[in-house]
Formats: C-alpha cells, sequence, structure tokens
C-alpha cells in the first residue's frame, strides 16, 4: 500500500521555523566544535567503549533533528523521497501552567524524525528556551559513568534535597548548559562553537551580571566552582530504555 503525506507545511509556520533557526545552526555548530569534542572525550575517558556508544547514539538523534528541521520526516529507503509527518518546532500560548517549552521524544525503533519541541511565545527568553530543549534531542543516551553522575548529584544542592525532584534531574542540569552556553556566546562573554576554552569565574560573573531569564537554577541549585567545573567538564545525560511511548521533558 502506498503511504501518503498526512502533513502540507503551513505559511504561517514558516515564521516560527525561521525565528529558531539561528538556536539550530548554533546547535549544530556546537556539536561540531573542537569545545563539545573535548568534553566529550572527556566523558569517554570516564565511561570507556559503552559510553562511547551512547553518545554517538545520543549525537545520531540530535543530528537528524537538526537534518530534519524544521519538519518531522519518515525517512524511507535511498531513492525514495522522504515524507513530512509534520512541523518539529511549534509556539503554543498553553503548554500548560507556568511551561516555558516541552521537549517529545519517540523511543525505541523508528525510521521517523524522534524529537518534537514546542515553544511558549510568551517566555522571557523563547531563544533560550528553544536551546534548552535542544539539548533534550540527543534522546536520553549522554550518560556518564556512575561516577560521573555521582559528580554532578553531590553538586546539585536540589538533589541532596529530594532526589527525585525535577530540578534534581542529571538530564535537566545538562539541557540549563546547554541554554547557558547559547547565552554566554550571544552575549559575547564566551564561545562554545570553536576551540575549548577554560570557562573562568570572570565569564560567569559577566553572566550573573546579563541576568538572563532562566538562569536561576543553575545559580540557585550549584555553586560557582560548581557551575564552572560543570562547564569545562560535562557533555552528558541519564540512561533511557527501549519503548515506544512519548516521554515529555518541560521547563
Amino acid at each position: 500500500m502506498k503511504i501518503k503525506p498526512t502533513y502540507k507545511y503551513r505559511r504561517y509556520q514558516k515564521p516560527v521555523a525561521e525565528k529558531y533557526q539561528p538556536v539550530v545552526n548554533w546547535y549544530n555548530d556546537y556539536l561540531g566544535s573542537g569545545t563539545y569534542g573535548n568534553l566529550k572525550q572527556k566523558m569517554i575517558n570516564v565511561g570507556g567503549k559503552k559510553q562511547k556508544g551512547y553518545m554517538w547514539a545520543g549525537e545520531e538523534q540530535s543530528k537528524q533533528y537538526l537534518e530534519d528541521y524544521p519538519h518531522r520526516k519518515l525517512h524511507r529507503e535511498e531513492g525514495e523521497e522522504d515524507l513530512i509527518l509534520g512541523p518539529s518546532i511549534k509556539e503554543e500560548e498553553n503548554i500548560g501552567h507556568g511551561v516555558r517549552g516541552q521537549h517529545s521524544h519517540r523511543q525505541g525503533y523508528t525510521e521517523a524524525t524522534r524529537s518534537g519541541i514546542t515553544i511558549n511565545p510568551r517566555s522571557a527568553d523563547p531563544e533560550g528556551v528553544m536551546a534548552h530543549e535542544l539539548g533534550h534531542t540527543e534522546g536520553g543516551f549522554y550518560t556518564g559513568e556512575p561516577k560521573t553522575q555521582e559528580e554532578i548529584n553531590k553538586r546539585n544542592k536540589a538533589y541532596s534535597e529530594d532526589p527525585d525532584s525535577y530540578e534534581a534531574d542529571a538530564r535537566e542540569v545538562r539541557s540549563d548548559l546547554v541554554r547557558f552556553r547559547w547565552n554566554a556566546e550571544k552575549d559575547g562573554i564566551y564561545k562554545s562553537t570553536g576551540e575549548f576554552k577554560e570557562f573562568t569565574q570572570k565569564d560567569l560573573d559577566k553572566m550573573k551580571q546579563a541576568d538572563h531569564e532562566g538562569h536561576g537554577r543553575l545559580f540557585d541549585n550549584f555553586e560557582d566552582k560548581d557551575i564552572i567545573w560543570m562547564m569545562n567538564n560535562i557533555a552528558m545525560k541519564e540512561d533511557t530504555e527501549d519503548g515506544l511511548e512519548l516521554p515529555v521533558e518541560r521547563v
């Protein structure tokens, strides 16, 4: 049976896609940068071959989202045209009370684009929210060895208070760092898309002065020295089990 597309790209969605294109371009550059390569190697040095496999899988999923943007696609056999299933980026004001962005992800085997992102345009920093959600597109594969998780958790005040809380989740910490990097580069404070350079206390002080909406979790839950440590060491996320459900991550 011949499959037919169920979606047509609508004109009103083009401005939304164009609005977030610079963030998508930046994240693509970050994944190909010396900075990211340095952080990835640090994770592999700790976790070995298993960690290397996790990071390869996560990168493939993130790159799939970036390549397919602004669409969700069904990837077909070589020589056949991929089908557009729908937008991979949307704006909605009523995502949920206090929710600024949402990422959904299809786990398990699929030939379709795995990630979808929804942004609340009323957020004070929608592009920053987009950067956070892009950090989730790797699907939960960026996982450090347990020792790495321990290093993050022992620094996180929210984890000490309640290990099961939203702010204690290492996945959210990692995506908060992606947003932090986006704003730091946008403001000319610290560049994550070039060769690796140590993030310093001076850089952090400038970020605090910039007072961007959305960085409160990092500043509230981590000491300065711990934010600096993570900026110079972390490119990770928690593991995920195979399945077909669509987990949702919100910020």
